[in-house]
């Protein structure tokens, strides 16, 4: 692993359990197990290094959800949907994990992962011939936001009985 990728490493570890404000150039170069001056050689400060970590997030988050969206009819869509918690591979954990921090980060603000299938969502639960597709988009986003955190959080066993609650729920 090259230097800057230990950095990386250290940095999204560091970030992803600790405040921002609590991580410390000192303290990322502790753990990836270089000098303080070799960060600075590769990032100009602590935001940028934040900031690479925020786009590395996003591209990982979003092919990963470009995945799905390939999905031709509304059921196999909704069912990838419901089955994406489930199906983020533990080594990107420490991603989704840093990215949720980011929604109550007032500083960096980011999109919600949902953003880029919420019409489509959409689209499939009015294919389905639900009432009120914006509520119902809404809660599901809002359930399926909660399944993921409780999943990068806590693992997978204690939430597959939602999983499978709502593939019943939607019939699919």
């Amino acid at each position: 692993m090259s230097k800057k990728n230990q950095i990386l490493s250290a940095a999204l570890f560091l970030f992803s359990n600790n405040e921002y404000a609590a991580v410390s150039t000192i303290k990322i170069a502790q753990k990836a197990k270089v000098s303080d001056a070799l960060i600075f050689k590769h990032f100009k400060n602590k935001n940028n290094l934040y900031t690479v970590l925020i786009e590395q997030s996003e591209k990982i988050i979003k092919n990963q959800i470009d995945d799905i969206k390939n999905c031709v009819d509304g059921k196999s869509f909704l069912k990838k949907i419901i089955e994406f918690p489930f199906d983020i591979s533990e080594e990107n954990y420490p991603y989704f994990k840093f990215y949720i921090k980011l929604k109550w980060n007032q500083q960096f603000k980011t999109k919600s992962i949902w953003n880029e299938v919420k019409d489509q969502i959409s689209f499939s639960l009015d294919s389905l011939q639900f009432d009120d597709i914006d509520k119902e988009t809404g809660l599901l986003i809002i359930i399926l936001d909660g399944l993921l955190e409780n999943i990068i959080l806590n693992g997978k066993i204690s939430m597959l009985q939602y999983k499978y609650f709502l593939i019943h729920k939607y019939t699919l």
